[in-house]
């Protein structure tokens, strides 16, 4: 972990929990309209400019720092949308015990951590990723607003930590927990609809591994009205994302499985991980939706699953602060040269939007499969 990321989260619980705090404290005096000004509203905060309190000491070191909230106004409106209580977001997300780091950076070299109580998530940015959801901010909290079942992901706070020693500028933004319950996630998945490099078979897979496009060899059978639901809400989360210029966002998709619907064993004891008589609990658009996965079989007629289980699902659109922009222009004029065009991520927000829609057609297809008894090419 490189050496700007030493002990940042226990910096970001003390300076959070400083600041919400005085957020709390003088909650009733703050207007709670949100106008065009409060999008590009910025709360700044200094460790000099109050009583260093044991709360900013790391490990027994004092630091100094500067705190640069984000539309800060805005936020807590998102969090009163979300219903999310200012004190159990402090509590939960600034309280005293460390943030928790999931795995290490990554091919694009994000960083994320998580409350220890697992409602949130901190998601170290870009400067660029910044510009760009303060960008999309406006229409983000419309869209939001307009449709309460979005599965695009939920922004709670966005924040910048300067440290004037090391001149070190820390940014993150913090947002829900997608995996969030109380149900054991054997399997998670992110979902593009792209080929080109979408497989985690080089790396050894257990249920902390997030697996690719070709890594998911079986399709889930939903509830028809509930399909209908998840597939519509779907579409115009894509819409408004192509609307805005993003692509290469993703469907994140975990999946907990139940009693096996067949008495054969899998080569890697995802039926000893099954839970038998697992209770369901309460059910909405993304979070705790019952379905029956079915495995597509595979070309060498080898099967890595049960043929059948019953699961219950968890999804969100997540990575949604990635432009069209120049870079990603060449970065798909350099692959296209190399590669099927249409197997690349790197493609303009329509096509993304087109080819991601139709791919999670295909993983969530209709009950009338069921009837038919080759399924070998639905993923085809």
């Amino acid at each position: 972990m490189p050496a700007v990321y030493d002990n940042w989260e226990r910096l970001v619980a003390a300076v959070l929990k400083r600041e919400q705090l005085r957020q709390l404290c003088r909650a009733d005096s703050i207007a709670t309209s949100i106008s065009s000004l409060s999008f590009s509203s910025r709360f700044s905060f200094s460790s000099l400019d109050a009583d260093v309190s044991a709360s900013s000491r790391i490990q027994g070191q004092s630091e100094d720092f500067k705190l640069k909230d984000y539309c800060p106004m805005v936020c807590r409106d998102l969090r009163e949308m979300f219903k999310i209580d200012e004190v159990d977001y402090t509590i939960s997300a600034c309280g005293d015990d460390a943030l928790r780091q999931l795995s290490s950076p990554g091919k694009s070299g994000t960083v994320f951590f998580q409350s220890q109580d697992d409602r949130f998530m901190f998601k170290l940015l870009r400067n660029s990723e910044v510009k760009i959801l303060l960008k999309l901010l406006p229409n983000y909290q419309l869209h939001v607003r307009t449709y309460e079942n979005t599965l695009i992901i939920k922004f709670f706070g966005l924040h910048r930590i300067t440290t004037p020693s090391s001149g070190k500028k820390i940014r993150f933004g913090v947002m829900r927990n997608i995996f969030c319950t109380e149900l054991r996630i054997h399997r998670k998945f992110e979902l593009k609809g792209s080929s080109l490099g979408r497989s985690a078979a080089t790396i050894e897979i257990d249920e902390n591994t997030m697996l690719k496009d070709l890594d998911l060899n079986y399709c889930f059978f939903l509830e028809s009205s509930r399909r209908e639901a998840l597939l519509h809400q779907i579409e115009i989360d894509s819409r408004f994302l192509k609307l805005e210029n993003i692509m290469d966002y993703s469907l994140s998709l975990g999946v907990h499985y139940r009693a096996p619907n067949t008495q054969s064993m899998s080569e890697d004891g995802l039926g000893i991980l099954a839970e038998d008589g697992t209770s369901r609990p309460q059910t909405q658009l993304g979070v705790n939706m019952p379905a029956r996965a079915e495995q597509i079989p595979g070309n060498d007629g080898t099967e890595m699953f049960h043929e059948v289980y019953d699961v219950v699902l968890y999804l969100g659109i997540i990575d949604i602060l990635q432009e069209y922009n120049m870079s990603k222009k060449i970065e798909r004029a350099y692959k296209s040269m190399q590669f099927d065009p249409l197997s690349i991520s790197a493609v303009d927000p329509t096509f993304y939007s087109d080819r991601f829609l139709e791919f999670i057609q295909k993983v969530f297809p209709p009950n009338a499969a069921l009837d038919q008894g080759d399924r070998s090419d639905v993923f085809k």
